[in-house]
């Protein structure tokens, strides 16, 4: 079973309006579909983090008002959980079993700085929307490794200037062991995402990696940095705004 956690932001006039428009939607789904829906939110979030927030919440709210009993938690005052997936059996849902028994759960392996929160160890002035930063060249596989985007086509965001790199669309997809093209995942997709992007993709059968910043264009919340190892040009998915089709998560880089 996975697991994703995710700190809560105090709701701004957008983001309370968001979750009434959820819960009224949700209201209508059949217990299957409700069960259908999470699935879908949760492997969503598990690509973007924190780009689902608002959604799981709705949704944990439903579910509990439908069977007492949610799949997203809260352990922690201002901490949500979400845990799946999940499954409709026997008129009630339940966690599914694990494909592979033998699959390890991904942790954020990036090392603390004296066991501290960052909030109490970065310098002083440090932007706290790159607090995962400090994390990223802290860790000896990626300290030396850069970051490649483009100039347009994201969302309002903070990036690292000293180790990113802005290219052309063209050497943004080329394979680099030395540098990762960094996209944002957020409520509307994983962008940049573009058709016309495709083009760059084909003949593209191998793997790579790529970098995502998780955050809220809402609340402006930023859960982290991912890498994930994918593979290009996978263009069946394309409601999901992908531009590949994911493998595995590799690292995942906390802001907090």
């Amino acid at each position: 079973m996975k697991k994703i956690i995710q700190l809560l932001d105090t709701f701004r006039e957008a983001e309370t309006i968001f979750l009434h428009i959820n819960l009224k939607k949700l209201a209508e789904y059949s217990d299957e579909k409700l069960v259908e829906h999470y699935n879908q939110t949760f492997e969503l979030a598990i690509s973007t983090s924190g780009a689902s927030l608002e959604a799981l919440r709705a949704q944990g709210y439903e579910f509990t008002r439908r069977f007492g009993l949610s799949p997203v938690t809260y352990p922690e005052e201002k901490v949500l959980q979400a845990s799946g997936p999940i499954e409709w059996v026997g008129g009630s849902w339940t966690y599914q079993k694990a494909d592979d028994p033998g699959l390890l759960p991904v942790i954020d392996r990036s090392p603390l700085i004296d066991g501290r929160p960052l909030s109490e160890t970065a310098p002083p002035g440090f932007n706290r929307r790159l607090y995962w930063s400090i994390r990223y060249l802290s860790d000896p596989e990626f300290a030396n490794v850069r970051l490649k985007r483009l100039e347009k086509g994201y969302p309002k965001h903070d990036y690292p200037e000293e180790f990113t790199d802005i290219v052309g669309v063209e050497e943004f997809y080329a394979d680099e062991p030395d540098r990762l093209p960094f996209f944002v995942g957020c409520q509307f997709g994983i962008l940049p995402y573009k058709k016309e992007h495709f083009q760059y993709l084909k003949g593209k059968n191998s793997t790579t990696r790529v970098a995502i910043l998780a955050k809220s264009v809402l609340s402006g919340l930023v859960d982290g940095l991912n890498i994930e190892e994918v593979q290009w040009g996978s263009d069946e998915n394309q409601t999901k705004y992908r531009l590949w089709q994911k493998i595995r998560e590799i690292r995942r880089f906390s802001n907090s």
